[in-house]
């Protein structure tokens, strides 16, 4: 059984095999024993023109995929990818999968020392976004908080959401020609007659400030080179995760500002006059009017500002 523990060592992608046979211990040909396998320290895979023979036990096969490995003495040789395990049987396998989780271990720190070399510019970036779809949000809130006001109002403006932002009407000549055919009215009697635009955008910017926030903007400011050698196997997959999706979230925050945009333009307070032809009669009232006016000044209010 090997010893080899995944953080001693960082694992090595030789791209050429004058790198490894330039190392100090390395040998063209070697003799191990199968207790004396200490360690896979890299990997290589070239092209079918820069092959080689194996340098392990005698074996001479030509082969252009392997490893180096090391000896317990600290002797280094290459082999062919099946080579090891010809040779080793499942002692190679374990040494192989200490490589694997040192490979992966490296492959996250790299990960997050990239993204922590440019953790100003994604913190600077981020923390704009959500400044800037926060105030967007606000704007929102405060007319959905009108909507609410009115449960009428509130089912119709639903419905328009359900609709992509489409104000549906009954067609009434439609809804007479096929009445005087004796067809069935349904869904072909509804018209649009206006249109609520970044409505889709009400339902799911809130989400997308959590993201940011907790997703990027609070690991980025916990997040220093000085600490990742210090993380363990959990700590580093715990952090990678966090910054798997860093560049789908600000750009989902980006597309979100987009559309809130819309909404907020104020050729919607228009669209928005339009919602009571889609309610029954006796749900247009006095005070659906009054909300529908707030909502325009709400609109006016926030074209002036911007």
């Amino acid at each position: 059984m090997t010893n080899a523990n995944p953080e001693d060592f960082i694992p090595i992608q030789f791209g050429s095999a004058k790198e490894f046979q330039d190392r100090p211990r390395y040998l063209p040909r070697l003799v191990c024993e199968n207790d004396q396998l200490a360690r896979i320290v890299g990997k290589y895979s070239f092209t079918e023109q820069e092959k080689l023979e194996c340098g392990l036990n005698g074996c001479e096969r030509v082969h252009w995929h392997g490893w180096v490995i090391q000896t317990k003495d600290g002797d280094e040789t290459h082999c062919g990818r099946n080579c090891g395990e010809r040779e080793f049987g499942v002692l190679f396998k374990e040494v192989e999968a200490v490589f694997k989780l040192a490979e992966d271990r490296r492959n996250k720190r790299e990960r997050l020392e990239q993204v922590a070399g440019e953790r100003g510019s994604y913190l600077a970036e981020a923390k704009v976004l959500y400044e800037h779809l926060s105030s967007l949000g606000n704007r929102v809130q405060s007319v959905l908080s009108e909507i609410r006001k009115d449960s009428a109002l509130e089912r119709a403006f639903q419905t328009c959401v359900r609709s992509g932002g489409r104000i549906m009407v009954e067609n009434e000549d439609s809804k007479r020609m096929r009445s005087a055919m004796g067809a069935e009215t349904g869904k072909a009697d509804l018209k649009a007659i206006g249109v609520i635009r970044g409505i889709d955008g009400t339902l799911s910017f809130q989400k997308v400030l959590q993201e940011l926030k907790y997703q990027v903007i609070s690991p980025l400011e916990k997040l220093s080179l000085d600490d990742l050698n210090k993380l363990s196997d959990k700590e580093l997959t715990a952090k990678t995760q966090a910054f798997s999706e860093l560049h789908q979230t600000l750009s989902r925050a980006k597309s979100a500002i987009q559309v809130l945009q819309q909404f907020s333009a104020s050729s919607n307070a228009q669209a928005f006059l339009l919602l009571p032809q889609s309610m029954s009669k006796k749900s247009r009232t006095a005070r659906v009017q009054r909300i529908l006016e707030r909502i325009c000044e709400l609109y006016a209010g926030s074209t002036k500002s911007t």
